[in-house]
């Protein structure tokens, strides 16, 4: 009887584990399928992706190689820096004879 107890104690925790494991499993999944979505997006939105995706995480490839080294945040203050100063430019010289120049 007493081993029946313990059977039927350990059964009751190993059903609790598989519930606990299969919730896990489906918000794994519903999260891979969240991040596929995502990344479907991203290179239906930048066609260049599907053009450089070997170099991605490639170690010999001279683009992407210190990815992980850059600073996301200084970076975006320059991009916005030069669009800035850009602008600026646009304001002060005519494009349009500029290009006639040319």
């Amino acid at each position: 009887m007493e081993q029946k107890n313990k059977l039927e104690k350990a059964r009751e925790q190993n059903l609790g584990e598989i519930k606990r494991l299969d919730n896990r499993i489906d918000r794994m999944n519903n999260e891979l399928q969240l991040v596929g979505h995502k990344l479907q997006s991203l290179k239906n939105e930048n066609p260049w992706v599907l053009a450089e995706k070997d170099m991605f995480g490639n170690p010999e490839s001279a683009e992407y190689a210190n990815v992980d080294k850059i600073d996301l945040s200084k970076q975006k203050l320059r991009f916005h820096r030069i669009q800035e100063e850009n602008e600026k430019l646009k304001k002060m010289i005519n494009v349009r004879v500029d290009e006639m120049a040319d």
